[in-house]
């Protein structure tokens, strides 16, 4: 009869899971040998379990899959808190497997209550047993299908090195696909399709949740039906690159004559996403418009803003049958819709969303001795770098720099796990996403904060064989607290922070490094960036320099 380690690692491969992140320790150990001998699971080594958890919310955020984390107990499950709650902010698709001392261990120095306090995380928490373990499992993949991630599996230690006493036959371990099937009620339905009808200026905007569900040629479809144009948050960036009525990114990282353009909406019909205070421009951006929510999780619906409707179900269930009760919209004369049926999708808006210039008005040529203007920065990167990339941005005063002007490739191909507001949370996501999509050539941003706080995984970087690329936005210290010392006319001395020289610790651990303090130094570099090597170039950015974009995205 088998184990409870063993049960679980037959499981996992049975449901197909093909990668794992952990630090080998107590509880997981047996589990992770079993899974990388007996089933040729890859794992992933991190240097401490904040970088596992994290690495494995990448990983899920970018693929179909879910993101698998082995974390060993006691100080392993603390390690690993904060990317746990990133993790169930973003709703993400993460496993947990964490390691728990044996019932009968007594010692009052390292022993921890872990089920309440994984509990009070606001996380699904399954305590398994050696009489439930495949029943455990299965309940955990299925939370994780309908998206209600991310989920804990309590394993004790010595439950974990128990005899399977279920009855359960492990083929039926496969998860069953049950979110596709989840659609609105009619009457529901009915009132969508009313306020579809007298909308003039329909907007469909597509987050995280419509690229998991396939909803993009629906949507699109759909958005031609009744006249709409498209856009997407931020993490869905690209998803309707091929449709001429696309308008990119909504929200507080879209350019001005996009927000212009975003504001005349009369209708959003929101798929999958959030709709959180960026995606909203801090409230200001849809104006009086009329708001559908769409999501598979009922918790999600108007908990971060106001909404007219929301709609239970899968994204692509959902556009699917909008689109045919659409048809027959599109029967009714002009006369009897109230509007045009080509809606917002006219020849004038079709010119205006082709003249869209992302860098009109933008300084690119003033810099400061020893600093480098940050947007010709990134236009170098966005510009040299290969267009099917795969781009993580940390969280700082820097971030709507890449977050406007950096495009990335193929959606799902952004990766911005801003949730819990955590600096450095970028790296360890970047590094999941990047082993997800191989095909996609990875590129981190982060500020020289967040690379101080998370610089042990860089290591893991080599080790793994990524050739990424890392730019550290270096200003010597906390941009965000200096401008709003300045706004209370306050000294921000304290919010300075010396920084080391990252570009020599990177090159320490093999990778190419340079130190970058002109744009146009930024091009040379990247004009000779060895593609299958990791590379780190600190760019030393100038302390005080204004950054609109980031003023208007803090703004509320």
């Amino acid at each position: 009869m088998p184990t409870v380690h063993e049960s679980l690692a037959a499981g996992l491969a049975a449901a197909g899971v093909r990668t794992v992140f952990g630090l080998m320790g107590s509880g997981t150990d047996q589990l992770t040998r079993d899974l990388v001998e007996h089933y040729g699971v890859r794992y992933v080594a991190t240097r401490h379990e904040h970088g596992a958890v994290a690495m494995a919310d990448g990983f899920s955020r970018v693929s179909e899959g879910i993101g698998v984390a082995l974390v060993s107990a006691d100080a392993g499950l603390t390690n690993s808190m904060t990317a746990l709650v990133t993790a169930r902010l973003a709703g993400s698709r993460v496993l947990a497997i964490v390691g728990d001392q044996a019932s009968s261990y007594k010692s009052d120095q390292t022993r921890l209550d872990q089920i309440p306090l994984e509990s009070a995380l606001g996380i699904t928490t399954i305590p398994v047993s050696a009489a439930t373990v495949q029943r455990d499992l299965l309940h955990a993949l299925r939370e994780l299908d309908l998206d209600r991630g991310p989920v804990i599996l309590n394993v004790a230690w010595d439950v974990s090195n128990a005899e399977d006493t279920g009855s359960e036959s492990r083929h039926e371990l496969r998860p069953t696909a049950l979110r596709r099937d989840y659609g609105p009620s009619e009457s529901t339905l009915d009132d969508v399709m009313g306020l579809i009808a007298l909308a003039r200026r329909p907007l469909v905007l597509a987050g995280r949740g419509a690229i998991r569900s396939a909803a993009g040629p629906i949507l699109t479809a759909l958005a031609r039906s009744i006249g709409a144009l498209t856009a997407t948050t931020l993490p869905a960036r690209g998803y309707f690159a091929d449709d001429e009525f696309d308008v990119g990114v909504c929200g507080s990282f879209a350019t001005d004559d996009v927000a212009r353009l975003i504001s005349e909406t009369d209708l959003v019909l929101s798929f999958g996403a959030g709709l959180n205070a960026h995606t909203r421009g801090h409230g200001g951006l849809f104006g009086r418009a009329r708001i559908v929510q769409i999501d598979l999780e009922p918790a999600v619906l108007g908990r971060r803003g106001p909404i007219n409707i929301g709609v239970i179900g899968d994204a692509a269930a959902v556009a699917r049958r909008l689109l045919e009760s659409s048809t027959q919209l599109g029967e009714l004369t002009a006369e009897e819709r109230g509007r045009s049926a080509e809606g917002w999708r006219t020849a004038e808006t079709k010119h205006q969303i082709a003249n869209l210039d992302k860098w009109r008005g933008v300084d690119l040529h003033t810099e400061s001795d020893g600093y480098a203007n940050p947007y010709a920065v990134m236009r170098a990167c966005d510009e040299l770098l290969p267009t099917e990339r795969l781009v993580a941005i940390d969280i700082g005063y820097f971030m709507s720099y890449a977050g406007v002007y950096l495009e990335s490739g193929s959606a799902p191909s952004m990766v911005c796990p801003w949730e819990y507001g955590a600096i450095g949370c970028a790296l360890g996501p970047a590094i999941g996403a990047a082993l997800a999509r191989p095909d996609l050539y990875p590129v981190m941003i982060i500020g020289d904060g967040g690379m101080a706080a998370t610089m042990n995984e860089l290591d893991t970087v080599i080790r793994c064989g990524i050739p990424m690329l890392i730019v550290v936005m270096d200003d010597g210290g906390f941009r965000a607290e200096r401008e709003l010392f300045r706004r209370r006319e306050q000294s921000f001395h304290t919010a300075d922070t010396p920084s080391p020289d990252f570009a020599g610790v990177a090159r320490a651990l093999g990778f190419d490094s340079h130190t970058v303090t002109a744009g146009t130094q930024m091009r040379e570099v990247l004009a000779e960036l060895p593609p299958d090597r990791a590379c780190l170039i600190r760019v030393m950015v100038h302390p005080t320099q204004p950054n609109p974009e980031m003023v208007k995205a803090m703004q509320g």
